[in-house]
């Protein structure tokens, strides 16, 4: 939902695209439309059908690939890095195309649902003559300094290095909220429904 947030900010005129696992898609179809494709993990038919599909979706100037290349869920703390060697595989074949690192947290800041911290680091200078491991390891390193970067900046409260591009609703909501505000209404001071201001 985060990429779909981006695409929608910044990327309207690309069409995108993300891989799955096998099973994910079979029991939720409908993410198929979306752009998600199907690959079978630990298994060898997978990783040529991974190549195969993003060869040809990186093969066209309008397409995004979004990748989580550890290829699993992990913590955002969890270092070092380590990424499955698919995309380092995959950026070799591939003639031409920008690798964008994007590190993505979730922090308690204020209120009681969390703020999704996103930063886009600079794209990655690609070596096309490396080996494999070697660029593998690029990518995981560069993806954990904007990791530390965004952590960085979460813990404090950096509110002015971020752009919102989605705003929720403040409060508790409910009783809580109207009792708060009933409160404010007999002191004669003016409500909101924000415990705080970030600062």
């Amino acid at each position: 939902m985060i990429a779909a947030l981006l695409a929608g900010a910044y990327l309207r005129k690309r069409s995108h695209y993300t891989p799955i696992d096998a099973d994910a898609l079979q029991k939720y179809k409908f993410f198929s439309r979306l752009g998600f494709f199907g690959i079978e993990r630990n298994q060898f038919r997978g990783a040529r059908k991974f190549l195969s599909v993003g060869e040809q979706i990186l093969s066209r100037a309008d397409s995004v690939l979004w990748m989580t290349p550890q290829g699993r869920f992990a913590d955002v703390r969890e270092r070092p890095l380590k990424f499955e060697s698919g995309l380092a595989n995959l950026l070799l074949r591939s003639q031409s195309c920008s690798v964008i690192p994007v590190a993505v947290e979730y922090a308690h800041w204020e209120e009681r649902t969390p703020e999704a911290l996103i930063l886009i680091a600079a794209p990655v200078e690609i070596d096309r003559s490396a080996k494999t491991n070697a660029l593998t390891t690029q990518l995981e390193s560069r993806l954990a300094q904007a990791m530390d970067e965004l952590a960085h900046a979460s813990i404090h409260r950096q509110v002015d290095s971020f752009d919102s591009l989605l705003h929720g609703n403040a409060g508790v909501g409910g009783i809580y909220d109207l009792w708060r505000s009933f409160k404010a209404l007999l002191r004669g001071e003016d409500f909101t429904t924000a415990h705080g201001s970030k600062q």
